[in-house]
């Protein structure tokens, strides 16, 4: 259960279900003018965590996101850890020309999610 307190009452009134997958990742669904929203809020592990941790994460957030019902528009937030570099090669759709920072694993491995073809079509994220 929320509270009420936590949440905005229209924004209250507007959840449909919410499941706090890890102490990285948490799934929301709020009805909206257009359908179903659902919110995936994440923070990946730093680019020093094992790459069994870093797997774990990804494979987690993979698994709930095709949970989601097909008819959902899907929108995440959080911190992924990563900064997208100015490579471009075989990801022009998924970063389009304006990545910065220096490319990482924690970079391929977010661009790596954003690639599937599945997520590519269904994802909305404003920032890494």
């Amino acid at each position: 259960m929320i509270d009420k307190q936590v949440l905005h009452k229209r924004t209250h009134a507007a959840l449909l279900s919410w499941q706090s997958i890890s102490e990285r990742l948490l799934i929301a669904r709020f009805s909206h003018t257009f359908g179903v929203i659902a919110v995936f809020v994440a923070y990946a592990p730093t680019n020093t965590s094992s790459d069994s941790d870093k797997d774990v994460f990804y494979a987690t957030l993979e698994h709930h996101t095709r949970q989601l019902k097909q008819s959902d528009i899907v929108l995440g937030l959080g911190d992924f850890n990563a900064e997208t570099g100015t490579r471009r090669a075989n990801i022009e759709r998924v970063v389009g020309a304006h990545g910065s920072g220096t490319y990482s694993d924690n970079s391929q491995r977010l661009l790596n999610f954003f690639s599937d073809e599945l997520m590519y079509r269904r994802l909305l994220v404003p920032a890494t």
